[in-house]
C-alpha cells in the first residue's frame, strides 16, 4: 500500500473524506477530528495538498498556485494566504508511521490485555476507559497500571494508537512493549496500524525508532 492510500486511510479514521473536487469534507465515523483548513503532506511520492471544502475560492487558487512543496515547507506563506480570510490559529507538523503488516503478536511478560476484571485498576488509572469496545494493552507494576496502548481511533480498515506511560515509569521500554503488542493485534485483524507523533515529541520519536515502524508520511496541518 502506498503513502497516498495511507493518507486516505488516516483521514477516514478522523472522519474526513474528499468530495468530487478533492476537497476535505466530514464523513460518518466513530472518532471525528477537526478538519484542518489546509493539510500539506510530504511522502515518498513527493508532496500532496488538501484543502477544506469551505476555503474561499480566491484563497484556494492562491494555495494551488503556491504549490504542494511550498505548502509543506513555507509555513509563513500559507499563513499569509489564510490570514486574508481568518488567521491560522495553529500550525502543527506530524510524523506518521505504519507497523509491519505481517507482525507476529510478541510475547512480553509484563504486557496484559485489560478486561472488565481489571475494573479497580482502570478506575485508578483512567476512569471510564473502554476496554470492551477496543483492545487496551497495558503494563501493570506494583499493583497499578503504569503504561497503556489503545486505539485513539479505529474503524473497519485501520487504527491509530495512543500510548501513555506514567512519568516515573518511562525509559523502561514499557511504551514500546504495549505499542508493539497493539500493532501486532491490529495486524492480526487485517487492519493498517498507524503510529503518529508531533514534530517536537522526542519521546514518541524514540519509541517509533525502537518499534521499527516504517515512516509513511509527514503532515503540516493548518487549523
Amino acid at each position: 500500500m502506498d503513502a497516498l492510500s495511507h493518507i486516505h486511510l488516516q483521514l477516514a479514521l478522523e472522519c474526513i473524506g474528499l468530495d468530487s473536487d478533492g476537497l476535505l469534507i466530514r464523513i460518518p465515523g466513530p472518532d471525528p477530528d477537526e478538519i484542518g483548513r489546509i493539510k500539506g503532506y510530504r511522502h515518498a511520492g513527493g508532496y500532496t495538498t488538501y484543502c477544506r471544502q469551505d476555503l474561499p475560492a480566491s484563497l484556494l487558487e492562491q494555495v494551488r498556485t503556491l504549490g504542494s512543496e511550498a505548502v509543506f515547507h513555507d509555513r509563513e506563506a500559507v499563513k499569509g494566504i489564510l490570514a486574508l480570510d481568518t488567521p491560522s490559529s495553529q500550525v502543527e507538523e506530524y510524523h506518521t508511521y505504519v507497523f509491519p503488516e505481517s507482525a507476529v503478536l510478541p510475547s512480553y511478560p509484563d504486557v496484559v490485555r485489560l478486561g472488565t476484571h481489571h475494573a479497580e485498576l482502570i478506575q485508578a488509572y483512567h476512569e471510564g476507559m473502554d476496554v470492551v469496545g477496543r483492545a487496551v494493552f497495558a503494563v501493570i507494576r506494583e499493583g497499578k497500571i503504569v503504561s497503556t496502548c489503545v486505539s485513539a481511533r479505529e474503524n473497519d480498515s485501520a487504527g491509530e494508537c495512543g500510548v501513555f506511560t506514567l512519568s516515573e515509569y518511562r525509559r523502561r521500554g514499557y511504551g514500546r512493549q504495549v505499542a508493539a503488542t497493539w500493532g501486532a493485534h491490529l495486524g492480526d485483524l487485517g487492519k493498517v496500524a498507524f503510529y503518529s507523533h508531533t514534530e517536537e515529541n522526542l519521546a514518541s520519536r524514540r519509541v517509533a525508532k525502537s518499534l521499527g515502524v516504517r515512516p509513511s508520511f509527514r503532515l503540516v496541518n493548518y487549523a
